[in-house]
């Protein structure tokens, strides 16, 4: 197990945090799914794999096992029904607590942050997407970028970790060749006054301020700014440079950096609508809210286990959709996603989310997420917002075009 993968269940101090045919198979932590021994025997071996410092008898050590008890419990008898799309597995997560795993997810959204670029134009033309248009099978994970997967640590910097990674994805598809974008950039310098998905930096932001950001003021490599899961001192302030209209011209003041990145557009697509997204997606890999809360135990297969009421709280990165079959033998679409929990994770730090038959039952799966306080609003906070797709994958997406 990685450093920075066990890093991640060191978050208690942090107050936000953040496909294919056939199953691939199994890494290590997958591998790892139960096997038939006693949850005390497993715990001790898990203590041992994970090289946690608990001490036998210390308060400590009994909280962590009663948690990994309900845990190991849980993903036993998940995996004993045969009929189900995904199976659960021991990892990193699986002694961390409901609160820890909370503050892992943390992302949020603000609304009303959509930019056209210097265009004037929105990226999609909506009123042409129809399921006729639409590719069959997209799958972005061919990409050389796409098997380094990034592990965010202990930091809330899931929303800069997506922005950074739609945009390598996208430099890449658009035929542009290769180059790292700095999520530690976005999360030292987005600024963040509004309180949108928290206070900036490890404590929160959005996806749409990290590309607020990056149109005005470009973005470092990671070799320049390099990944330290933790806030530091910002070299490239926003304030340094315009970064709204200019008073005299339509054209928008970037920074050299900005000018030299060249990115067209970027933009937050309609809100629920699976045509848009779908559409998005085949053009290059999209940034999406979730609400992850049922994430932590994936390890393999098509998961199904969001409720229609979600709380939105996670930016990852969509990387295309299609079907393929499940243990028995069903065709089952889904969606592709990559996560920012480290490769050590899910499927390789992907994980396929299940998609309805059509885009209109993706579109008719809605619900309630009854805390958009906690998970996808800005100040003032409404009550309540309506999400659609399985784990509200629909709400909130955002695109950028090079």
């Amino acid at each position: 197990m990685s450093t920075s993968v066990i890093a991640i269940c060191a978050i208690a101090y942090v107050s936000i945090v953040c496909a294919i045919d056939s199953v691939p198979e199994t890494n290590d932590v997958a591998s790892s799914i139960i096997a038939p021994v006693d949850a005390h025997e497993a715990f001790q071996q898990y203590v041992a794999r994970y090289e946690r410092s608990y001490q036998h008898g210390t308060h400590e050590f009994e909280k962590r096992k009663a948690i990994f008890r309900n845990r190991f419990s849980f993903i036993t008898s998940h995996n004993s029904n045969a009929k189900r799309l995904w199976t659960a597995g021991i990892n990193s997560l699986t002694d961390r607590s409901e609160e820890e795993l909370r503050r892992l997810r943390g992302w949020r959204r603000t609304g009303g942050l959509g930019h056209r670029g210097s265009s004037g134009r929105a990226f999609l033309a909506k009123s042409v997407i129809t399921s006729r248009s639409l590719l069959e099978n997209v799958d972005w994970r061919n990409l050389s970028m796409a098997s380094a997967v990034p592990d965010q640590g202990a930091c809330g910097s899931c929303w800069a970790v997506a922005a950074a990674t739609m945009l390598e994805a996208r430099f890449e598809s658009s035929g542009r060749g290769q180059r790292t974008f700095s999520a530690q950039q976005l999360v030292d310098c987005v600024p963040n006054p509004k309180s949108c998905g928290g206070s900036g930096g490890c404590n929160g932001a959005t996806v749409q301020l990290a590309m607020s950001y990056v149109d005005s003021m470009g973005l470092a490599t990671d070799s320049e700014t390099p990944y330290s899961a933790r806030a530091n001192i910002c070299a490239q302030p926003l304030d340094s440079q315009p970064s709204t209209l200019s008073f005299l011209t339509s054209t928008r003041l970037r920074s050299p950096q900005a000018q030299e990145l060249n990115l067209a557009s970027w933009e937050t697509l309609p809100e629920n609508e699976a045509l848009p997204l779908m559409a998005a997606v085949s053009t290059g890999a999209v940034a999406v809210s979730v609400g992850a809360s049922g994430w932590s135990a994936y390890a393999n297969g098509i998961f199904s286990g969001c409720d229609r009421d979600t709380v939105v709280d996670h930016a990852v990165v969509l990387f295309g959709y299609g079907k393929g079959k499940d243990g028995n033998e069903r065709d089952v679409n889904y969606w592709i996603i990559r996560n920012s929990w480290g490769e050590f994770w899910g499927e390789q730090g992907f994980i396929r989310l299940l998609r309805m038959d059509t885009p209109e039952k993706d579109q008719a799966f809605c619900g309630t997420d009854h805390n958009p306080k906690d998970g996808t609003a800005c100040k003032p906070y409404p009550e309540s917002v309506r999400v659609c797709g399985m784990c509200g994958i629909l709400y909130n997406s955002v695109s950028a075009r090079f």
